[in-house]
C-alpha cells in the first residue's frame, strides 16, 4: 500500500504479486488479488452469483442494494478490477463499520465473518435475500430486459430451419 502510485500506475502493481507467491511453479495470481487484501476478515467470500449480479448491473442497483439491506451492504461502483479498487473496498468499510458485505456495481458481491461456517451463513442470507427481491419484482414495474422485441416464429417452421 506504501508503494502504489495512483490508478494511473495500476498494471505496475500486477507485476508485483507474483512476490507474495509461495508456490514458485502455481498459476500467476488473479487481477482480483487485492480486492481481497485489505478486508480485516479471516473468513471472505468473493462471489457472482446470479440474483447478485441481477442488482449489481442493474441500473438502479446501488439504490436497490441500500433499500434491500438497509445499509448493511455498501456499494462500490463498478471499475477495473486491482489494487485501487482493493483500497475502494476497504474505504467503503471504514464509511461503514458493522455491514456484513460490498456489493460492486456490475461485477459481483462480498461477504465475510469470524468464522468459515458465518461467512457461508451470511453469504447465503444475503443471496437469499437478493434472490426473493428479484422474484418478487419481475416484471412487475416493466417487462423483464425491456421486453420482447420480435416474435417467435412457429415451432414447425422453427424446428425446419433448424433441419
Amino acid at each position: 500500500q506504501g508503494i502504489y502510485r495512483g490508478i494511473e500506475f495500476e498494471d505496475e502493481m500486477v507485476g508485483l504479486f507474483n512476490h507474495c507467491i509461495y508456490d514458485l511453479d502455481s498459476k500467476a495470481p488473479s487481477i482480483d488479488t487485492p480486492l481481497h487484501a485489505f478486508l480485516p476478515f479471516k473468513h471472505i467470500d468473493h462471489l457472482h452469483p446470479d440474483a447478485a449480479i441481477a442488482i449489481a448491473a442493474s441500473k438502479d442497483g446501488e439504490q436497490i442494494t441500500a433499500d434491500l439491506w438497509g445499509g448493511q451492504i455498501a456499494w462500490v461502483p463498478w471499475q477495473k478490477p486491482g489494487f485501487d479498487l482493493g483500497l475502494q473496498l476497504q474505504q467503503a468499510l471504514a464509511d461503514n463499520p458493522g455491514i456484513r458485505g460490498i456489493m460492486l456495481g456490475g461485477h459481483g458481491l462480498f461477504t465475510w465473518g469470524d468464522t468459515s461456517y458465518e461467512c457461508y451463513i451470511n453469504s447465503l442470507e444475503v443471496i437469499e435475500t437478493a434472490s426473493a427481491y428479484l422474484e418478487e419484482n419481475y416484471g412487475k414495474k416493466r417487462p423483464v430486459f425491456g421486453g420482447q422485441k420480435t416474435e417467435s416464429l412457429p415451432a414447425a417452421q422453427r424446428a425446419s430451419q433448424a433441419a
